[in-house]
């Protein structure tokens, strides 16, 4: 073997880890350029040519999101003439056949589909389409999602915008599933008997405190007086009124026990300033000063 040959044999095998890292890189958007599998190119297939480069771009970033958030979104617009009923079929037809989904047969994907007339753009009907494992994600569920529908598309439409229907949805969809928290389950067995309950008997157990505790302080009393023990009292009622105003899930209940402790608090707060000393002496301490040194020095002008 010539030593050429071989030189140049060891020249391209260098070479080959630095090949196969770019062929990797240049391959990453097209086989997960999302972080369900869908490249960023297919997030927004705007068919009608309905988005400038601004708003395409924009929708894009935000199905981007939405799909690391774990709802793989698609966004479609086509030229054609529909009705409502066809673009709601439409819109679950492509989200099927798409495959816009985490994984095969999770049914759990989003697609925003617009039908827009070439010949008469006023005629521009926008569908969302869901899977069934989609919703819901903190507080985009379905009542939200009938919202925006209503709220934003619809008024979008109106006003003859198909692009900010489909953008401010987007975003709408995005504040929901990331900054709003999920609906709080419903009260049930124990709970919803005694929600009502507790709702009619927080606030008068609340009042009834606080002018309790009123009418307790304006008496002067000593360390062993029933103020303390009252206090005492008190603040157990406002822990068991709490727990009982959470688990029902009853909000002038939460509102009874807040201002009840409250008052509590402020008892014992004057409580403990009543029974301090009067005769009680506050020591401050300052740094002593330096000794002065000269005047332990011997006087030697005094004769010995």
């Amino acid at each position: 073997m010539k030593p050429s040959f071989i030189l140049s044999f060891a020249h391209w095998c260098a070479w080959l880890p630095i090949l196969a890292v770019a062929v990797v890189v240049s391959l990453a958007p097209f086989s997960g350029g999302a972080s369900q599998g869908i490249p960023e190119w297919y997030l927004v297939l705007d068919h009608a040519l309905a988005l400038d480069e601004g708003q395409e771009r924009s929708a894009i970033n935000d199905a981007y999101r939405l799909n690391l958030y774990g709802i793989p979104t698609q966004i479609v617009t086509e030229g054609i003439g529909l009705d409502q009923a066809q673009s709601n079929a439409r819109a679950d037809e492509l989200r099927v056949t798409h495959g816009i989904e985490s994984a095969p047969g999770a049914d759990d994907g989003l697609l925003i589909y617009a039908s827009i007339d070439r010949y008469d753009r006023s005629q521009t009907f926008v569908a969302i389409s869901v899977g069934a494992q989609t919703l819901p994600r903190n507080g985009l569920d379905q009542a939200a999602l009938d919202r925006i529908r209503r709220d934003i598309v619809a008024y979008q439409l109106g006003e003859g915008r198909p692009a900010r229907a489909v953008v401010y949805s987007l975003r709408e969809m995005i504040y929901l599933e990331q900054y709003v928290p999920p609906p709080a389950p419903e009260t049930s067995g124990w709970r919803a008997t005694m929600q009502p309950v507790v709702t009619v008997a927080g606030p008068t157990i609340g009042l009834a405190g606080i002018a309790s505790l009123t009418r307790d302080r304006r008496e002067d009393r000593g360390p062993a007086s029933p103020l303390t023990k009252s206090t005492l009292g008190w603040s157990m009622v406002t822990g068991a009124l709490a727990f009982l105003t959470v688990e029902t899930q009853s909000t002038i209940g939460v509102l009874s026990a807040i201002l009840l402790g409250a008052s509590v608090i402020a008892t014992a707060i004057r409580l403990d300033q009543k029974l301090l000393p009067a005769n009680a002496r506050i020591l401050a301490a300052t740094p002593r000063p330096p000794a002065n040194r000269t005047a332990l020095r011997p006087d030697r002008s005094v004769p010995r």
